[in-house]
């Protein structure tokens, strides 16, 4: 962590809330996993850990707290935000197809390192939901939900203006189905798995394999490929696998 947070950083941890689930249904971002990063920042030297996000369902108040993700990272040390309390810059997408430009959430923009840290899910609309998919929750556009009439192109459009120092997938419980609510554990598998990359593009070409498609199917990095030339080849990935 110390290559990418300094002694008295502004840290920003943006996991996954969005919905009102519990832990064991792989709706959220899984809570240890967010506490760990908390708490690997601070030792790093971070003067302030921040973790939001912007909910699928309402009231925030209650994914915050039955995800579990803001009790643990409250415990880790972290300070935990709700975001219609935050301010907002408008961010300009000069290559953006659909969109030109979108608002938010200045904390995410003005912080000294900012962790993407969703978890991992298939997804009924993108094919795979992975860390680029969870930048949706630091947008605090009012059309939001107009992103849906294109999503893929939306993503993309925002990723090559928006990127995180550092991408952590959680897929240490992962969704077996592509609705990303979580319903039942009998729709969930344990692959205990958590993947680490300072590459925006190269995480999301390894987690699509983590929800059994691959990074080519995926409709968001597609496009995003075609606008960028960034790699869709796994096999162009230098990959290190630690066992816990």
């Amino acid at each position: 962590m110390k290559r990418y947070v300094s002694k008295g950083d502004i840290v920003v941890v943006k996991p996954d809330m969005s919905f009102v689930r519990k832990p064991e249904l792989a709706a959220n971002t899984n809570p240890d996993v967010v506490a760990a990063l908390v708490e690997l920042a601070l030792e790093a030297g971070a003067k302030e850990v921040k973790v939001f996000d912007r909910t699928v369902m309402e009231p925030a108040e209650r994914c915050y707290e039955e995800s579990g993700v803001a009790e643990a990272a409250r415990k880790a040390g972290a300070k935990v935000l709700w975001t219609k309390d935050l301010q907002t810059v408008t961010l300009q997408i000069p290559k953006g197809k659909l969109l030109k430009k979108t608002t938010i959430f200045r904390d995410a923009v003005e912080c000294d390192c900012y962790i993407t840290v969703p978890v991992a899910k298939p997804h009924m609309m993108t094919g795979a939901s992975l860390c680029l998919k969870n930048q949706m929750g630091i947008t605090a556009d009012d059309r939001r939900r107009d992103w849906h009439r294109s999503i893929s192109q939306a993503i993309a459009d925002f990723a090559t203006v928006f990127q995180a120092k550092l991408s952590v997938l959680d897929a240490y419980r992962i969704l077996t189905v592509g609705y990303p609510r979580g319903f039942s554990v009998r729709e969930t598998k344990l692959a205990k798995l958590c993947a680490v990359s300072e590459d925006p593009m190269a995480i999301e070409v390894y987690g699509a394999t983590v929800v059994g498609t691959e990074a080519k199917r995926v409709p968001h990095l597609a496009l995003l490929a075609e606008m960028t030339g960034a790699n869709l080849d796994l096999a162009k990935l230098s990959i290190r696998r630690l066992e816990a």
